[in-house]
């Protein structure tokens, strides 16, 4: 299988390319020898002036056709890296045309056939949302995003008057927003998806349950990665640690087709005595130590990485009600990191 030398970023509901923050120059330091590229969805940064469609293949369409132009420019092996809304276009994107990429990865994500209304957006934020909707004051609709979708945020202030010059700069309607709601709210989960896929998850997103990315992992037999205190946003709550598992990934465990182990058997998890997948998402090395790839020696797996395909839904939403913050009380913050990417373009190390 080969490894991307590019990686396309997708963000979600409301945001654009520069939202990223210093993720993309995180992630192309981070992977040895990728350039990481950024587009938005129709109606939002540099598409605000456009409608945004109704459906999220409509949506996948849209941004492929710019991608086109970008792939001239740029050969190689491409990757694709959704957050969120991001994420579901990944998965309509490869499910429809699984020959574009090598790789996808799909972060907090959800899909309505998989996962109930409330937990795609919990009960908890929906307050948060309708107060995010009905102001008209950037500073604090950017405040109040950034209260829900992150859990790490130390730099909120100086983070919410930055993100509101974004929307001062490249205004995106709230007739968009509502399309893009309504797109989200609708899309259903393709029948396939052969592009292998990573799915990670914040055990602390406060507006989209953990159970739906699991629920994900589970129908297409991926693996998935939890960060045990993040948030929603995770580019935003750790950066390094979402770099580290695609370079983890892509260079180790993700060599082999996602949910098989070494001679195309299933992976299980590790279970505890009592017979369940180990607390706070970090469920053990499930992902078994396999022949060597063509492309590079096997690793072993991060212990957060397990086989969400062979863990029951019902199981793993009971194993994030046993261990969520309110349960556990919290856990310990990861570093703070001040890395500062361009404002937009391809970033290359």
């Amino acid at each position: 299988m080969t490894i991307p030398t590019n990686w396309l970023l997708l963000r979600g509901l409301a945001r654009e390319q520069r939202h990223w923050s210093e993720f993309p120059e995180v992630l192309a330091r981070t992977v040895p020898g990728v350039t990481v590229h950024r587009l938005d969805l129709p109606g939002a940064g540099t598409e605000c002036q456009r409608s945004a469609p109704l459906s999220v293949p409509a949506m996948a369409e849209d941004v492929r056709a710019r991608w086109l132009a970008l792939r001239a420019q740029h050969p190689g092996a491409w990757g694709l890296f959704g957050i969120s809304l991001g994420g579901m276009v990944s998965i309509a994107w490869c499910g429809a045309r699984p020959e574009d990429f090598e790789r996808v990865v799909v972060v907090n994500s959800s899909v309505s056939d998989l996962s109930p209304a409330w937990q795609r957006m919990t009960l908890g934020s929906a307050g948060t949302v309708l107060r995010v909707l009905a102001t008209d004051d950037g500073l604090t609709r950017e405040r109040l995003v950034i209260g829900l979708t992150t859990t790490q945020c130390r730099d909120t202030e100086e983070r919410a008057r930055t993100w509101a010059a974004y929307q001062l700069d490249r205004p995106m309607r709230r007739a968009n927003v509502v399309r893009q709601v309504l797109a989200a709210a609708r899309f259903r989960a393709p029948a396939a998806v052969r592009t292998p896929m990573l799915v990670l998850i914040g055990a602390r997103d406060g507006l989209c349950h953990p159970a739906c990315p699991r629920a994900i992992a589970e129908r297409y037999r991926a693996p998935f990665r939890v960060h045990p205190s993040g948030g929603h946003d995770l580019s935003t709550d750790d950066p390094v640690w979402m770099a580290e598992q695609v370079r983890d990934w892509v260079g180790g465990a993700g060599s082999r087709p996602a949910g098989l182990g070494p001679a195309g058997g299933p992976t299980r998890p590790r279970r505890t005595s009592g017979g369940h997948p180990p607390a706070g998402g970090a469920a053990g090395p499930a992902l078994r130590r396999g022949p060597r790839a063509p492309h590079g020696p096997a690793t072993r797996p991060s212990k957060t990485i397990v086989d969400g395909g062979s863990i029951p839904r019902r199981r793993a939403q009971a194993a994030f009600r046993r261990d969520s913050p309110r349960a556990a009380g919290g856990w310990k913050s990861p570093p703070n990191y001040s890395i500062r990417a361009p404002p937009s373009g391809s970033i290359r190390m």
